[in-house]
């Protein structure tokens, strides 16, 4: 770095306390499971909400330490789309909720005609 460049520290504080949802895996059947992770230095009750296809699907919660994830197990996953999000109103909300596309009987159908 140029020395011209002035470079100034600032302590911004402790972050506020955040539950993420990091992975979502759709598991064959109707099952979805989500992996949350609470960032925060105290324990939280996680509850996470399933949607497939734009209708609610199911919940579950947990319970998590400080900096402990866990993987929770939703039912109800039979679908095309499906999202899973997690009641967080004090953290970081671009992390509170994961999407996936779900194996579903609802794929389009494709037809094609060749000449001879």
């Amino acid at each position: 770095m140029p020395r011209s460049v002035r470079v100034e520290v600032a302590d911004v504080g402790t972050p506020p306390p955040n539950l993420a949802l990091t992975a979502l895996h759709p598991v064959p059947g109707d099952r979805i499971v989500a992996t949350v992770r609470n960032f925060g230095p105290a324990t939280r009750n996680a509850r996470l909400l399933l949607t497939v296809d734009g209708r609610p699907a199911g919940d579950a919660a947990a319970t998590l330490g400080p900096g402990e994830s866990a993987d929770v197990a939703l039912a109800g996953g039979r679908g095309v789309t499906a999202a899973v999000s997690v009641e967080d109103r004090e953290g970081v909300q671009a992390d509170n909720v994961r999407y996936a596309v779900l194996g579903g009987s609802a794929r389009p159908s494709v037809l094609f005609v060749t000449a001879g």
